[in-house]
């Protein structure tokens, strides 16, 4: 069920007419029972919510609708979808996709990922900062199967921090480590380099230093103040001691290491 605001089609009604009560999606033929659903925190422009939506069914298909610029719903087109579509089809057949994820953002911060049972990663959508970890800079709007292998999470992110959106993917492999592409202006990769200035993107997924043996990752949402920073771009990390490691942006203290500088080089366990 879905309802709500429905500018770009994110109910997937078949319109773009807004809904004040819940109203039921309908599926291809092909889709089995919905076991998971996705979508992006956008309210970053008052006249538009630019929202897109992911949905897995019992078998690991996926079904995209909503905003689709880039091709960040991944059915092989830039076209809004205003019902249920498959994406990648024929890309990933005979997959079992077990997550989705997709950037929370502007109008030009949208790309997306996702993890197979078997480890496989894939990426597509807007990819100026190598978000994708590719090896390039192309946007893709069907997935991409990646060259990074045991992966059994994944987070796309895009963050604003008053100058620019800043779009990046974490992703968390079979062994516990923690990988990054994209974007690193805040140092948020963990890799042990920082981009001040925006020039130095990690263009292939690189390992974050610091930390071992992590089972849950998070990172932070876009901005929602177009004009000034708001804290977005930092990376959180869970051991399987229950440790929590950050790094990243840092300009409001939410790292929790004293003080408003960032940590740019690795992951660090906050104070107190």
């Amino acid at each position: 069920y879905c309802w709500g605001n429905n500018d770009n089609g994110q109910l997937g009604l078949g319109d773009s007419t807004n809904r004040y009560t819940a109203n039921v999606v309908t599926f291809p033929i092909n889709a089995g029972p919905i076991v998971k659903i996705y979508t992006n925190n956008i309210g970053l422009n008052p006249t538009n919510s630019y929202n897109s939506m992911f949905a897995i069914d019992n078998t690991g298909k996926v079904f995209a609708w909503g905003y689709n610029p880039y091709g960040q719903l991944g059915d092989g087109t830039t076209n809004n979808r205003l019902t249920p579509v498959q994406a990648g089809a024929g890309v990933w057949t005979g997959k079992n996709i077990i997550k989705v994820s997709i950037s929370s953002g502007g109008n030009s911060v949208v790309h997306s990922s996702a993890v197979a049972s078997d480890g496989s990663l894939y990426t597509w959508g807007h990819n100026d900062h190598g978000s994708s970890g590719l090896g390039n800079t192309t946007q893709f709007s069907t997935p991409q199967l990646s060259t990074t292998t045991g992966v059994i999470d994944t987070i796309s992110m895009g963050s604003y921090d008053g100058s620019e959106y800043r779009k990046y993917t974490i992703i968390l492999k079979s062994d516990g480590t923690v990988w990054g592409a994209g974007d690193n202006a805040h140092g948020q990769l963990g890799n042990g380099t920082s981009c001040p200035t925006g020039t130095c993107n990690s263009l292939f997924f690189t390992q974050a230093i610091g930390i071992s043996n992590i089972t849950k990752i998070y990172t932070s949402e876009v901005n929602h103040n177009q004009t000034v920073d708001n804290g977005g771009g930092f990376t959180a990390a869970v051991d399987a001691n229950g440790f929590l490691y950050m790094v990243g942006n840092n300009s409001y203290g939410q790292l929790g290491n004293g003080g408003t500088a960032n940590s740019v080089t690795n992951f660090f366990q906050p104070t107190g």
